[in-house]
């Protein structure tokens, strides 16, 4: 029975995020079927191509400001400090250098600006 509960532990451990990615890889892909299989409609339709582009907005990715780099690197180092107390320290240290590179990246961000 204890082999039974260790064999169910290391595949829930390593097939969950397995099963997670699958799952949000094929709700994306059915949700791109659906929008071109609308805008296939709608050509047939004899939609114009700018009215086609009004009823289907496509959001575009808002670019970070640096600023929010520099928070994430603060919250994310105090957590790493937070976790050295308590004695976590391979995860207090990955936080840190984790947090380093939040750095790194407003310091570059800044210069682009």
């Amino acid at each position: 029975m204890d082999n039974i509960v260790g064999l169910v532990a290391v595949i829930l451990i390593f097939g969950m995020p397995i099963i997670i990615v699958v799952a949000a890889l094929i709700t994306k892909y059915k949700t791109a079927k659906r929008r071109y299989e609308a805008v296939v409609k709608a050509i047939e339709l004899g939609k114009d191509p700018e009215e086609i582009k009004s009823l289907f907005p496509t959001e575009k990715k808002k670019k970070r400001d640096a600023l929010s780099y520099f928070r994430a690197g603060v919250i994310i180092v105090a957590i790493g400090f937070g976790l050295l107390a308590m004695g976590q320290i391979s995860a207090g240290v990955f936080l840190l250098i984790l947090g380093g590179a939040f750095f790194v990246l407003y310091l570059f961000q800044k210069q682009q600006q």
